[in-house]
């Protein structure tokens, strides 16, 4: 599809939109929408949630090990974006009111986005969607899908209307709100067009620099955009990826996958449409087919998957939640926040060169994790599949097919099919008809699951699978409906004319009562105990009447406040278990007055101590 020269007087694009609509700002631009339709989601790799939180290659941010730190309770972050659907399921009540800057005249008439399109409600799912399975579908995919801080909350800052754009005031004055409103992090996934006249650039630069320069104790993570460009050209740069505020982090996209097999695995390797610069892109995060929650065509709780550094971003603000939920004491405003996100991530050579930490976001590491965590996979060099940042990926004038061409203009053909890379569905194995039967944009030879997903795990894939979020063991994938049939009403005997016998009816048999249940007496915390150790730790000490998981929290207080250092999950059980609590990144707790608390379902008990 060939970009509109037209669409150059938009400042910012979302990175949902396929083209900029409105003058002004869009949010951010260039994910290959034509080429994805929306799909099932997939059935996720980890055992518990989906791949870019665990993956079996290490592709992941360790979310499982970070999960054992923190989960991101008490802490809200803001979400700079469209409308966000609150109502979806699997939001359990995390999503604030709504703060519009959006203007009459900045609105458009188009109705609520729904699926792929839903950017503001994908992208909060990333961050605060529910484990577990609240439809009770028994979707596996969906009971997998979580937000990499559950405990967190979201703020709403509508500034992109629905047709996808919005203003440079829109924005800027959304930026502004975010600090007044004391939020320690907000997402801002949109970009420029790197073709912006250089005049329309430096404008947005200084509106963007001033409303950041108002908020200076919020962290605001962006997205780097998805037009194959290194932002630090000189006349490319993107914005606010290429911003200079010390408290913006910059978020590039990894997991272009490994099709050197049949269906491959996601990487950490950097994705060719992605948007890079040495100076300019602070961290990568996993970024390609991302799975979360959306607003259903019909309406309701639904689930998309959605590619592009406007996936990736969420996952840094989420991590970000972690820690700041974790040891708000230690945090000394968004540069410790950034630091820490930065140097816990894990180094790729090949992400040196195009970052600037040369790193992809690890949550766990970035928590002072003790945890063995895996080694990161193997990536590969950056190079832009839009070399010429016409956002024409693979347009056959950019990659023509005269022998010795392709590889001078940057357009290979590994597999020699007569398609080149950049316009093939499986470029590693020959696949001239580009076979694409479940529509997913990978082609069938590279493909697991060429027939789509097996969402359910019946063993029927979604487009044989008449019944695809219900698990069922039948030729058509739909569960077997037995009727119950109905106990028949007992009718007095006859008498020998033939007559109704008004007398006792034939009696029904007294069923056995069942055996008498003995009510459980509950959980009980019998032990708990804090004490202050000579290193500035805390040992606490807890026993339960049976086995079960604890979420132990230690605060400090603050005139009549109790503040957050540091929380941590443990299983307990009848026996004693002690063990040693320390702030982040294992520093002294300061002096003061503490208390531990131990919390058990609905029940919680505290226990008080002093560090002198």
């Amino acid at each position: 599809m060939t970009h509109s020269r037209s669409g150059l007087a938009c400042a910012m694009v979302l990175l949902a939109a396929v083209c900029c609509l409105l003058p002004g700002v869009a949010a951010a631009q260039g994910e290959p929408v034509p080429t994805v339709t929306p799909t099932p989601v997939p059935t996720p790799t980890g055992p518990d949630i989906t791949w870019p939180l665990l993956v079996t290659n290490d592709a992941d941010v360790d979310a499982a090990e970070a999960w054992d730190i923190s989960m991101g309770a008490d802490v809200t972050v803001g979400v700079i974006d469209q409308r966000i659907f609150a109502g979806h399921s699997k939001f359990a009540g995390r999503i604030d009111t709504e703060e519009n800057v959006v203007l009459p005249g900045e609105e458009c008439g188009a109705a609520a986005p729904t699926l792929t399109a839903d950017h503001g409600t994908l992208i909060a799912g990333l961050i605060v969607a529910q484990g577990g399975d609240p439809d009770a579908t028994g979707n596996i995919a969906v009971r997998k899908l979580s937000g990499l801080a559950p405990e967190a909350r979201v703020r709403p800052i509508r500034a992109v209307n629905h047709c996808g754009s919005a203003t440079r005031r829109a924005i800027t004055a959304a930026i502004r709100y975010a600090g007044a409103a004391d939020l320690p992090i907000a997402v801002v996934s949109l970009a420029t067009d790197p073709l912006l006249p250089v005049s329309e650039q430096e404008k947005t630069a200084e509106e963007l620099e001033a409303a950041f320069a108002d908020s200076p104790d919020t962290l605001f993570v962006v997205a780097a955009g998805n037009h194959g460009n290194d932002n630090d050209v000189p006349g490319r740069q993107v914005y606010p990826c290429s911003s200079e505020a010390p408290n913006v982090v910059c978020v590039g996209m990894t997991g272009d996958p490994v099709t050197s097999v049949p269906g491959g695995v996601y990487t950490d390797a950097p994705v060719c449409w992605g948007n890079v610069g040495a100076t300019s892109v602070d961290l990568f995060a996993p970024g390609l087919a991302i799975s979360s929650t959306a607003r259903g065509a019909e309406g309701g709780s639904a689930y998309a998957v959605r590619p592009g550094t406007s996936m990736a971003a969420p996952l840094v603000a989420a991590a970000g939640a972690l820690i700041e939920a974790v040891d708000p004491l230690t945090f000394e405003g968004p540069a410790k926040l950034k630091e820490l996100l930065l140097d816990g991530g894990d180094w790729h050579t090949e992400l040196d060169p195009i970052s600037v930490s040369g790193r992809r976001l690890n949550a766990a590491r970035s928590l002072g994790s003790q945890a063995r965590l895996g080694r990161p996979p193997a990536s590969k060099a950056w190079q832009s599949c839009d070399p010429d940042h016409d956002e024409v990926r693979g347009a056959e004038e950019d990659c023509p097919n005269e022998p010795g061409t392709l590889a001078d203009r940057g357009c290979p053909d590994t597999d020699k099919d007569g398609k080149v890379d950049r316009l093939d569905n499986c470029p590693r194995f020959a696949n001239a008809n580009q076979a694409d039967t479940d529509r997913d944009g990978l082609g069938d030879g590279c493909d697991p699951t060429e027939r789509g997903p097996n969402t359910d795990g019946d063993q029927l894939p979604d487009m044989d699978d008449a019944c695809p979020l219900q698990s069922a063991l039948t030729a058509d994938g739909c569960p077997v409906i037995v009727q119950p049939t109905p106990t028949p009403t007992p009718r007095p005997p006859d008498d020998d004319d033939g007559n109704v016998n008004p007398g006792t009816p034939t009696p029904v048999p007294t069923p056995t009562p069942a055996p008498t249940v003995v009510p459980d007496p509950g959980l009980q915390i019998t032990v708990l105990k804090a004490e202050p150790t000579r290193s500035k730790a805390v040992k606490v000490t807890i026993r339960l009447s049976r086995t079960a998981k604890v979420a132990l929290k230690v605060e400090r207080k603050i005139g009549r406040k109790w503040r957050r250092v540091t929380t941590k999950s443990v299983t307990a059980s009848i026996s004693l278990k002690s063990l040693t609590l320390r702030a982040a990144k294992g520093k002294k707790l300061s002096r003061g007055s503490y208390r531990v608390t131990a919390t058990v379902g609905r029940l919680t008990k505290s226990a008080q101590f002093k560090v002198k």
